[in-house]
C-alpha cells in the first residue's frame, strides 16, 4: 500500500454506533452515554452523567427532577433503547438512523462543519452494510476487532521488494507507469468527486483521471459497481464518454461493470 487505509470503524460514526448498541444492550457505561447523549440533541448535561461510570437513567431523571419536559426526552431515550434491544445489528441502525434521528443528526452536524452530509451519510451506509450479516452485536464487534487489528498489522508491514500489486490513490501515482492498472470504483460521485465538483468543477477531476489511465503501460481495466449499500450506482461520466456509442446501442451503462 502506497499510503496508509483509514480504519471505518474508528470514526466518530462508527463509535456512536457502538456506544447505541451497547446501551441497547442494557450496559449504562458513562463513556456510553456521553458519547450518544446528545447526537441527535437532547440538551442533557454532562453534569448530570458525572460521578460513578455506571449511569442508570433513573440518576438523570433526578438531576432533571424539575424538569418535566427533559422527562419526556429521558423517557424517549431509554424507550428506543429498549426497542433496540432484540435487534440484529443492521435493523438497529436502520432504527438509529430514522426513529432515534441520527441521520438528521448527521445533516446538521455537517452544516455546522461546512460541509456536506453525503459524505457522513455515505459512511453510515457503510457500517450499515458491514452490520448486515451479523445477528448479535457482540459479533459484529469481534468482527471490528479483528479488523482493526489486521489493519494495524498490514501498516506496520514494511513494503517488500519484488513484484506484487500496490495500491494507490490516484494522486500517488503521478509520475509512475505500470505494466497493467486497475482503476476502481470508476462511479460517479467518486470520480468526479461530489465535494470536487462543487467547489471547483470538473476538469480538474478529469485531468486526475487521465493520469490514472496514462499510468499504464500495456493493459488498463476500469471497473465500476451497479449497487452500493442496496441502491443503485452509476459509472462515472468519464468512464461513459470513454464509450459514447454503447450508451446508444444497449440503451444504457455496461451491466458488468467493467471495461
Amino acid at each position: 500500500m502506497r499510503e496508509s487505509m483509514p480504519d471505518l470503524y474508528q470514526h466518530f460514526i462508527a463509535k456512536d454506533i457502538r456506544a447505541y448498541l451497547r446501551l441497547a444492550g442494557g450496559g449504562r457505561d458513562r463513556a456510553d452515554l456521553l458519547q450518544v447523549m446528545n447526537r441527535p440533541v437532547r440538551y442533557l448535561s454532562r453534569a448530570s452523567v458525572c460521578g460513578s461510570r455506571i449511569v442508570p437513567f433513573e440518576e438523570l431523571r433526578k438531576f432533571y427532577c424539575d424538569k418535566d419536559w427533559m422527562q419526556d426526552r429521558i423517557d424517549q431515550f431509554e424507550w428506543d433503547l429498549k426497542m433496540m434491544e432484540k435487534m440484529a445489528p443492521y435493523a438497529a441502525i436502520q432504527y438509529i438512523r430514522k426513529k432515534v434521528g441520527y441521520e438528521e443528526y448527521l445533516r446538521e452536524y455537517a452544516e455546522t462543519k461546512g460541509q456536506q452530509p453525503a459524505e457522513y451519510l455515505e459512511l453510515l451506509g457503510e457500517l450499515e452494510e458491514s452490520a448486515r450479516p451479523f445477528g448479535t452485536a457482540e459479533e459484529w464487534f469481534a468482527h471490528m476487532a479483528e479488523y482493526t487489528e489486521a489493519l494495524a498489522k498490514q501498516k506496520q508491514k514494511k513494503q517488500e521488494a519484488g513484484t506484487g500489486v500496490r495500491l494507490m490513490t490516484m494522486h500517488a501515482s503521478k509520475g509512475l507507469e505500470f505494466d497493467t492498472v486497475f482503476i476502481i470504483q470508476a462511479n460517479e460521485g467518486r470520480i468526479p468527486y461530489k465535494r470536487a465538483v462543487q467547489e471547483q468543477g470538473t476538469e480538474e477531476e478529469r485531468r486526475l483521471f487521465y493520469v490514472a489511465m496514462t499510468r499504464a503501460k500495456e493493459v488498463l481495466k476500469i471497473s465500476y459497481v451497479t449497487v452500493k449499500n442496496g441502491k443503485e450506482a452509476k459509472p462515472s461520466r468519464f468512464v461513459e464518454e470513454l464509450h459514447p456509442k454503447q450508451k446508444e446501442t444497449q440503451g444504457g451503462t455496461n451491466p458488468s461493470g467493467f471495461y
